[in-house]
């Protein structure tokens, strides 16, 4: 079953599926309840930029074990504390180690690295909290973010700043996104497979037009697009 929604870059209507709007319902709940019982702290937010430079190119349950053997063995807060401390090499091989594990853990282990240099090396460092405050938009800390740490591209930096309560106007356009809108026929699947700062910047445009022409939050329909093509 289907429902209307008028497209944002052509004239006419395209069919939604229904089950992104089923989905909608359980991805806002979800939102909510993490803004509402997670207390944003530097500690939660380091966690939560370590989950998205691990991410990229890897399954969700991959990252999330990974991140569970990296918090056992102590390193994710030893990064924080002591970034100098702590060997790439050895975040390297846990990662490796870890079953199921995420793609190019050498290169992830670096990246985790740093990212700790950047926000926790220098002793004037501001930590990600104080870097975020220079910023007075979603797009402008999510621009300041893919700038400066290593790894960090526009779609986990999106991700990061959902999960901090930053960034409810940007999307988060994952593979099952993206195959969603070329599904939906409003972009080209060569438009929808680049991986250039523009089409990602078109892409979100496409989405959050979806959103606002149908008064959802565009912070939200993602995460409803991303359950229901995972659920099919």
């Amino acid at each position: 079953m289907t429902a209307i929604v008028l497209a944002p870059r052509r004239a006419g209507s395209i069919l939604l599926p229904l089950g992104v709007l089923s989905c909608y319902k359980s991805a806002q709940n979800l939102l909510r309840k993490t803004r509402r019982f997670v207390l944003m702290d530097e500690s939660y937010v380091w966690r939560e930029m370590c989950f998205c430079l691990l991410s990229p190119v890897s399954r969700f349950e991959a990252v999330r074990h990974c991140m569970e053997q990296l918090e056992m063995h102590g390193i994710i807060n030893q990064l924080a504390q002591h970034p100098s401390r702590v060997r790439a090499s050895d975040v390297s091989r846990l990662l490796i180690a870890s079953i199921p594990s995420v793609r190019f853990p050498s290169q992830k282990a670096s990246r985790l690295g740093g990212a700790a240099t950047f926000f926790y090396a220098d002793r004037s460092a501001e930590g990600i909290l104080g870097f975020l405050g220079r910023f007075d938009s979603p797009r402008a800390a999510r621009d300041g973010l893919t700038k400066n740490v290593p790894g960090l591209g526009l779609k986990e930096a999106s991700h990061f700043l959902r999960n901090v309560g930053r960034g409810e106007d940007l999307a988060v356009l994952d593979t099952h996104v993206r195959r969603f809108l070329v599904e939906m026929r409003l972009v080209d699947e060569s438009v929808a497979d680049e991986s250039s700062r523009k089409s990602y910047l078109d892409l979100e445009r496409v989405l959050t037009g979806i959103a606002y022409q149908t008064g959802l939050d565009p912070g939200v329909l993602d995460l409803a697009v991303w359950q229901y093509m995972r659920g099919r």
